[in-house]
């Protein structure tokens, strides 16, 4: 049986219902707290837990087939959906959607906490401009191995400082992952950006093969991860919160920011594990490339 947490706004109430649902207890909460759903073939249980008290909120005996999302408040402010999770693929309800504005104001909606195979937990949310001696960190501490099929951006100190210094949310997510939680909470093991548009190198590759990409829907990325923790699933637990936040800023569509190299099986495998299709191959910085793109 899963187990999955999310945080929950003070005076919200997020709730679960199967389509066919024999009987469920609701209850608002008025404190910050969050849940915990499990979810196995035949029910479905949530279960409330905050500072005070830990209670079974609903429960359902039926056919595990879809659930709904269904969300009621004790106040009528807007509210916004579970982080990390992702409603309109796994449970056949709209994500709701979030603008620059919104996320600069809060970006706590687009972070969650995930787990490695090993159980080390991560937390993942959006970079913020306090995170450059972090940042610079993790560039300055990844092996050359790394840095030779990482091309973005420069991968030192100096540069964590401009990303942190120029965040956008309008332009790009750019996501660290924190942890372990039970070791170094504050240290980034992971970093995925998620640029909101295609760059003209990008583009003019796919139009070459008469696919053009429409900028208003596609997202760009490009994945680092710690050496560390290459080998243990954190770029694996990281990359649904990555899409979970490309749909709801409206993105349709996700490419690899200057394809992934043809000498990088590990990363090929990581993409063609998640859904991404090979559009295209092409040669390039002395090795054999791949275009591939993701239908959200």
């Amino acid at each position: 049986m899963a187990a999955i947490r999310v945080p929950i706004h003070t005076r919200r109430l997020w709730a679960w219902r199967c389509q066919k649902t024999a009987s469920a207890g609701r209850r608002a909460t008025t404190t910050p707290c969050s849940v915990q759903m499990q979810h196995a073939p035949g029910s479905l249980t949530i279960r409330r837990v905050n500072r005070f008290s830990s209670c079974t909120m609903a429960a359902g005996e039926c056919g595990m087939r879809r659930a709904q999302l269904h969300h009621f408040s004790t106040n009528t402010s807007p509210s916004v959906p579970p982080p990390g999770m992702d409603p309109a693929r796994e449970y056949g309800v709209d994500a709701m959607s979030l603008t620059p504005a919104q996320i600069a104001a809060d970006p706590s909606p687009l972070a969650s906490e995930v787990s490695d195979r090993e159980g080390h937990v991560f937390l993942v949310r959006p970079l913020r401009n306090t995170d450059a001696t972090a940042l610079g960190v993790f560039f300055d501490s990844l092996a050359d191995a790394s840095r030779r099929v990482y091309g973005p951006h420069p991968l030192n100190c100096e540069h964590a400082q401009v990303l942190c210094e120029q965040i956008d949310y309008a332009t790009s997510l750019r996501f660290i992952a924190l942890g372990p939680a039970s070791e170094t909470p504050e240290q980034v093991a992971g970093y995925m950006i998620l640029e909101l548009g295609v760059r003209p190198g990008d583009a003019g590759r796919y139009r070459e093969v008469d696919h053009p990409l429409d900028d208003t829907i596609t997202a760009t990325f490009a994945p680092v991860v710690a050496d560390r923790w290459q080998e243990n699933g954190l770029g694996s637990a990281m990359f649904p919160v990555v899409t979970d936040a490309a749909r709801r800023v409206g993105r349709q569509q996700i490419i690899l920011m200057g394809g992934v190299r043809d000498d990088n099986p590990r990363a090929r495998h990581f993409y063609e594990k998640f859904g991404f299709e090979r559009i295209r191959g092409f040669f390039s910085g002395g090795v054999d490339n791949h275009d591939m793109i993701l239908h959200l």
